[in-house]
């Protein structure tokens, strides 16, 4: 019903007929999709646990069923269905993840992550010792400078940089993210910086695809000074009040791009004005700003 036209992994075009029939270029293929693996029967019973709540077409899960049934020398045929889909739905990101996660129960996991890592905002893991976090996240200035409140982080330097630490231009990339390196006593920290700047979105690490948990800059504030006074809604340069006309309502915030997408979402478009350095509200939505504030900054106005 659908052809495959485009390397599910990278979107070249596919020309030759083995790769239209799977979905993968050959380049893509041999560095991702390791041609010596044999998944074992236990990496698809687990694979066939996944596909049935994967949600994926019917067509796709019989499919997969006719031709594995079991048989783990023939799982890697029931993998080639799971890439060609991915690589039909490309752009869907969610019908990809479905995929991601069979190909990576079934063994594939360079394969799987490959497939997430493009689609997410940010990719995280562990080096073998353990005692590092190796990230990768888009790098805008505001974040960086964030990023650069962390004890001891480091660029991660690419396979023909130089040592780790050193800023000659070679930081590592993966994509369009930049690579770091924190070590694993600033996890926390981390995990808030990155909730702060990209909370809600996705990201992957070793298990597989997550939801970015959500954080408020006060929290930021409350781990690198832990002896800070409880913020309040002026020490974060947040400001309520009326207009002249009294109708309406100026707010000014520091930005945070949830509150902005979370304002524009429940006001009206023709009931709010962005002014160029605050938006202005009809006064009706003064209890429904409140209550973003403090869901938001964790101040109360």
């Amino acid at each position: 019903m659908m052809t495959a036209t485009h390397c599910c992994v990278c979107k070249a075009q596919l020309t030759d007929a083995e790769s239209v029939e799977i979905g993968l270029g050959p380049i893509c293929s041999r560095r991702y999709y390791n041609p010596t693996h044999q998944p074992s029967i236990e990496d698809v019973r687990n694979a066939l646990g996944l596909l049935a709540i994967s949600g994926l077409p019917d067509r796709i899960v019989e499919e997969f069923i006719r031709v594995v049934n079991n048989d783990h020398a023939n799982a890697r045929l029931g993998c080639n269905i799971l890439v060609y889909w991915s690589s039909c739905n490309y752009q869907n990101r969610d019908e990809v993840f479905k995929c991601s996660s069979i190909v990576r129960a079934l063994g594939y996991k360079e394969l799987a992550d490959k497939l997430e890592t493009d689609r997410t905002v940010a990719t995280l893991r562990f080096t073998p010792a353990g005692d590092y976090i190796e990230f990768f996240a888009p790098d805008p200035y505001s974040f960086h400078k964030d990023l650069m409140r962390i004890p001891g982080i480091e660029y991660l330097q690419d396979s023909e940089g130089t040592p780790t630490g050193q800023s000659t231009g070679t930081q590592a990339k993966m994509g369009h993210k930049f690579g770091w390196r924190v070590h694993t006593s600033q996890e926390a920290l981390l995990e808030c910086i990155l909730g702060i700047h990209y909370g809600g979105e996705l990201a992957c690490n070793e298990k597989g695809v997550f939801t970015i948990p959500r954080h408020r800059r006060y929290e930021l504030e409350g781990f690198l000074n832990p002896m800070s006074k409880v913020p309040t809604a002026a020490s974060q340069g947040i400001y309520l009040s009326l207009t002249p006309s009294g109708h309406r309502l100026t707010i000014q915030t520091p930005f945070m791009t949830a509150f902005k997408e979370e304002l524009k979402q429940v006001i009206p478009w023709n009931q709010r004005t962005w002014t160029g350095s605050r938006w202005e509200v009809d006064l009706r939505h003064k209890v429904t700003i409140e209550e973003m504030v403090k869901r938001h900054f964790g101040v109360k106005l």
